[in-house]
């Protein structure tokens, strides 16, 4: 079964064999199992791998964030500002677009 279940499904899965648990659906032996699965699991380090990564993830996407509300900050000025020139307002929006398709793709890698 291990070899099976991806890391990105471990949680869904302890969380349903917890609530089985919880129903005194062989309760012993779900949480016993839990414990060695992931102590079997952490001696090979995947935990704190995908630890790591999905940290690595939660941080890129919060720069992404923060870098899309600053291109639509400068859009925003773009905009009302008409002493720039029509290149560097076009210059804005295309960054704007970039930064936007950026964190939705992010996101959906997710």
């Amino acid at each position: 079964m291990r070899r099976n279940v991806h890391l990105q499904d471990l949680p869904g899965l302890v969380y349903q064999l917890l609530v089985l648990g919880s129903k005194d659906f062989c309760k012993k032996e779900v949480i016993e199992g839990i414990v060695m699965y992931f102590g079997e699991v952490k001696s090979g380090g995947s935990i704190m791998r995908f630890a790591r990564v999905k940290r690595l993830t939660e941080s890129y996407i919060g720069v992404l964030k923060t870098s899309l509300f600053a291109a639509y900050k400068d859009l925003k000025f773009s905009r009302g500002c008409e002493w720039l020139s029509c290149d560097l307002k076009e210059h804005y929006l295309r960054t704007y677009r970039d930064m936007e398709n950026a964190v939705l793709r992010a996101e959906l890698k997710k």
